[in-house]
């Protein structure tokens, strides 16, 4: 056998071998964490350590892939200590649910059959200090998958108007791959320019982009989406770009390649939202022919997380940042009223063995209980789900109904003192009606957007979905934290809530 055979033996040999090792590929082009100190989530996927912030508990790390994939396991690697709790993990929200064991370095999950996944969720629960040196994939054939993910770039971002408050519409919000914040406005809608301005020379073949709010179908409607764009850049640059109507993410083709440092958007034609004024685009990305491009949206995300850290510290409440308080209706101690679990077939009264006879209307209780968890981050979401229960007369007498209300969206912090601080919550909101027992405090899924928020209730009276915002005043007396509804709108079932860290 002469010296080039053998080359080229061995040259094949190499090919089949980098092959099997490299696995399939599969593009990933978001990725997002509720908490982040070092950089980007993607770097978990690229094998480079990723920590959450110090002390942040139920952090969550959201993956969306380009398109549905099929998958067996996954698994997220720590860096030096065992994962204490289990770590959750949700496929397309919660079409598919599993655990991993506690007190193990990796937090594993398998699926068979496998599962086909367009978004993967890890929920950290109250493991806090987290630390990943790898997050893997692996297909149907168990073969880890050869992920790619966007080359982080250096870019200026500017738009010509955006949305209040700031951090939650800024433009650099359109490539932090989070659903709950996007790039918005609020006042207009065509003639709104967005620039780039790029530290290197770029060449974009095509442009990835989720056309108007993307949190939920509700906030889809209900603000405008852009239909046309003119570009122009570098060199005489100008062509014209349209878009589709619809949710999820879709790939333009640019009449004719880019190349340079300096681009615009310009919104030369729009769908009108069913009530917002503005224009609303969740997230962009650039492909150059090889990669895809992504700005660098991190020192945006680590100063919001740092203004909100500074505002909860004036407020005295730094310890809730981050963590979960949770608990029910603030009583009053000098009117106490201990209840009785509703059980099917009977009716609950007032612990008080001096009442005889039949109860008054006065007597009959009209909340019998109430649970209630709420998170902020300092990333600027928050989470708020409750479960109340109360009699309510209906055609059939007097009937027990439980409330499910069920709240992901944004804060932003109105005013600050001393003695603690008052905070709009905005975003959505689902509430559901039942005669039946809730199951409580599963509903937190900031991150995983449309998925989790559909406009499913249709006609159904008992099933409402929509946009909300309300006005809370939080204080903290004697190691309790203590949650006071303004009612300036009449969106959630409580007055005054008394709760503790979880």
């Amino acid at each position: 056998m002469t010296i080039q055979s053998k080359q080229s033996i061995l040259i094949c040999l190499c090919s089949i071998l980098l092959f099997i090792n490299c696995g399939t590929k599969v593009q990933i082009s978001m990725v997002t964490s509720t908490s982040a100190a070092s950089g980007q989530a993607f770097d978990a996927l690229n094998g480079k350590v990723w920590k959450a912030e110090d002390g942040a508990e139920f952090v969550k790390l959201h993956i969306y892939a380009d398109e549905v994939i099929p998958l067996s396991k996954v698994e997220a690697i720590s860096c030096d200590k065992d994962f204490k709790d289990s770590v959750f993990v949700f496929i397309n929200f919660d079409e598919v649910f599993r655990s991993s064991e506690a007190k193990k370095s990796s937090a594993v999950v398998t699926y068979d059959p496998p599962v086909s996944a367009r978004s993967i969720t890890f929920n950290f629960q109250k493991n806090s200090n987290i630390c990943l040196k790898a997050i893997n994939l692996y297909d149907a054939s168990g073969k880890k998958y050869n992920v790619q993910t966007p080359e982080i770039i250096e870019a200026k971002v500017t738009a010509s108007e955006t949305g209040a408050p700031q951090a939650s519409y800024d433009v650099m919000n359109l490539f932090d791959s989070r659903y709950e914040y996007a790039y918005a406005t609020d006042k207009g809608a065509k003639e709104v320019t967005i620039d780039l301005a790029f530290q290197d020379e770029v060449d974009i073949e095509s442009v990835k982009i989720w056309n108007g709010y993307q949190r939920s179908d509700v906030h889809c409607v209900d603000n405008g989406r852009v239909t046309k764009f003119q570009l122009t850049g570098d060199n005489g640059y100008k062509e014209i770009i349209s878009l589709t109507d619809e949710l999820g993410s879709q790939t333009v083709v640019l009449p004719k390649p880019f190349s340079g440092k300096n681009l615009q958007f310009k919104v030369i034609d729009y769908i009108k939202g069913r009530n917002a004024k503005g224009i609303v685009i969740s997230e962009m990305r650039f492909f150059n022919g090889k990669r895809w491009l992504l700005p660098n949206s991190f020192p945006t995300t680590r100063a919001i997380a740092e203004s909100n850290t500074k505002q909860f510290k004036s407020a005295g409440l730094l310890s809730i940042l981050n963590r979960s308080i949770e608990g029910g209706d603030e009583i009053s101690s000098n009117n106490v009223v201990e209840m009785n679990v509703p059980q099917e077939g009977s009716t609950p009264e007032a612990s008080d063995e001096s009442n005889s006879g039949e109860d008054t209307e006065e007597d009959i209780p009209t909340r019998s209980n109430s649970n209630w968890i709420l998170r902020f981050r300092t990333d600027g979401s928050m989470f708020l789900e409750g479960a109340t229960g109360r009699y309510i007369e209906s055609d059939a007498g007097e009937v027990f109904e439980n409330q499910r209300f069920y709240a992901l969206g944004n804060y932003e912090v109105k005013e600050v003192s001393e003695k603690g601080m008052v905070v709009r919550i905005f975003g959505f909101l689902r509430n559901t009606k039942t005669s039946e027992e809730i199951i409580y405090g599963e509903g937190d899924c900031n991150g995983c957007g449309r998925d989790c928020n559909k406009l499913g209730s249709g006609a159904d009276p008992n099933s409402i979905e929509k946009i909300f915002q309300e006005y809370l005043e939080v204080t903290k007396k004697d190691g309790k934290f203590y949650i006071k509804n303004q009612k300036k709108t009449k969106n959630l079932d409580f007055d005054s809530l008394e709760l503790s860290l979880y």
